[in-house]
């Protein structure tokens, strides 16, 4: 299993109509399979005309629940891009994602624009996230959610 960006994100980004910064929002849907990743990066990547494909495989049930327990996808906080000259890279960060007082298990998730469902990265934890009924914290890696280099 790896981490991923959809190859549709690529391309908005290229051609300006997708934006990562806080002008705009975005989403993430937790993952529950074992075969999560299985799915390629160059899906129909809009989380809902391609949730028949991404329901299946990522046993998620709809861009609105998790596993069907209704758990909410979380809107990502405090989304900011920088430039480092000296490493030569831009980052994306965002704030960590708590859901309190749950009983989780996760394999990784998806990032979306909230908007209109399109799919930026579908992220691989490497094992098994759980919680039972307690906090399940979603803390993103030091060098940002994604890095440009």
């Amino acid at each position: 299993m790896a981490s991923f960006i959809f190859n549709s994100f690529k391309g908005k980004l290229f051609n300006g109509s997708i934006s990562l910064s806080a002008d705009e929002s975005y989403s993430v849907s937790l993952i529950t399979s074992a075969n999560a990743f299985s799915v390629s990066s160059s899906i129909v990547a809009d989380i809902t005309s391609a949730w028949g494909d991404l329901s299946a495989t990522w046993d998620i049930t709809s861009d609105e629940t998790y596993n069907s327990v209704g758990y909410s996808p979380k809107v990502l906080s405090g989304c900011r891009v920088t430039v480092d000259n000296t490493t030569e890279k831009s980052k994306w960060y965002a704030d960590n994602l708590t859901w309190s007082s749950s009983t989780i298990d996760a394999d990784g998730c998806v990032i979306y624009r909230t908007s209109d469902g399109a799919m930026i990265c579908a992220l691989d934890f490497g094992s098994r996230k759980s919680s039972s009924n307690g906090n399940f914290t979603l803390q993103w890696n030091a060098n940002g959610i994604l890095n440009l280099s």
